[in-house]
């Protein structure tokens, strides 16, 4: 799992996992309190890519 930084200041340093999830979510805690949840980064979904033909027929005659 990635580094955990603070959401706020972005601060990697004094962060303390106060409980970890299923899934691997983890609840963590900043030196001055402040708690947040980190997991890993959601990626995007993405279209899949197109042909130049698909695009083409897609733009019209020209």
């Amino acid at each position: 799992m990635a580094l955990a930084m603070c959401p706020l200041c972005s601060d990697d340093e004094d962060i303390v996992v106060v409980r970890t999830f299923d899934g691997g979510r983890r609840l963590v805690k900043h030196r001055y309190g402040y708690e947040s949840e980190h997991r890993e980064p959601i990626v995007p979904h993405r279209e899949p890519l197109r042909s130049f033909q698909d695009l083409k027929a897609r733009a019209g005659p020209s």
